[in-house]
């Protein structure tokens, strides 16, 4: 592991473990919240700054840390929520909180609103055009808060139905009486149906970043064959395709697979430096990549 790997998993640990820890921790929904965000800013910017020099942050790991976060806040806000329920009415709901706040097994909640902006950071790292590094934050940042305000608006919708029905509003909090697995299913249900434009854009996202990575990893190795890649591993490297994962033909997978990604990281290394201006060739990391494929070659 290089020494600035450290850094990366730092920054993504923290922001977990800031959003779970200080959800547990406090019980104002406010702190608890302003906790998480904290977390959340970790996160994001360990993402974007020198943290993440050594494995090159693009689209997909950015989604994944940051949506790391809102698993964290979620796995916390879920027992919160159940001791607020219990002080106000003497009820533990714990089959409809736990169930409806990891419905899409946690990923169509904070999950999905954090991941929503690492992805727009992701993106705004990969491309060249300093307005779209500028823009694709900002998008990604509305997306996120978008999609929070539509689900906290449900109950408001729901209301204005009730209403609009000739049915006065509850004069009390009701807590449906269902269990777990009932909760789960409607409420994932729910998520796949009003959260369908922000699912499009991030399935959208991760295919054009699977292209963009393909045809990285294609136009900068070609320069290593006979070096850090051989003539069988490239025309490997240049029939890639979606849904498709390359294996270099040996006898231990995990070496084949530590192979790989170092080759592919080496990819990402040379572009970011090439894109930055400078020489791949007197990097520092382009050298420790190439020599990781060199020593995983021996075992």
């Amino acid at each position: 592991m290089h020494a600035l790997e450290g850094g990366q998993l730092l920054y993504a640990a923290s922001g977990l473990l800031v959003g779970m820890r200080g959800t547990m921790l406090l019980t104002r929904r406010f702190r608890a919240r302003t906790l998480a965000a904290t977390g959340f800013a970790l996160t994001s910017i360990g993402l974007a700054t020198g943290a993440t020099t050594s494995v090159e942050s693009g689209f997909a790991r950015c989604a994944v840390w940051t949506a790391l976060v809102g698993l964290g806040f979620t796995w916390y806000e879920a027992a919160l929520y159940v001791v607020n329920v219990y002080a106000k009415i003497g009820v533990a709901a714990y089959g409809l909180q736990l169930g409806a706040r990891y419905a899409l097994f946690g990923l169509g909640g904070h999950a999905l609103f954090t991941g929503l902006f690492g992805a727009s950071l992701g993106f705004a790292l990969q491309t060249r055009r300093r307005w779209l590094r500028i823009l694709a934050p900002i998008l990604g940042l509305a997306l996120a808060i978008a999609a929070h305000m539509l689900n906290n608006a449900l109950p408001l919708f729901a209301t204005l139905t009730r209403i609009a029905a000739g049915k006065p509003p509850p004069e009390s909090e009701q807590i449906p009486d269902i269990g777990f697995f009932q909760a789960f299913a409607t409420s994932s249900l729910v998520q796949l149906t009003i959260f369908v434009p922000f699912w499009l854009i991030m399935a959208l996202a991760v295919w054009r970043s699977g292209v963009w990575e393909r045809r990285v990893i294609r136009e900068e190795l070609a320069s290593e064959i006979g070096r850090s890649v051989t003539p069988d591993e490239y025309r490997a490297i240049a029939s890639d395709r979606m849904l498709r994962t390359r294996r270099v033909d040996r006898e231990d997978p995990e070496v084949s697979a530590a192979l790989v990604n170092a080759q592919n990281e080496l990819a990402f290394r040379k572009r970011r430096v090439r894109n930055d201006g400078g020489d791949p060739e007197r990097d520092s990391l382009v050298a420790g990549w190439r020599e990781d494929i060199r020593r995983l070659r021996l075992v």
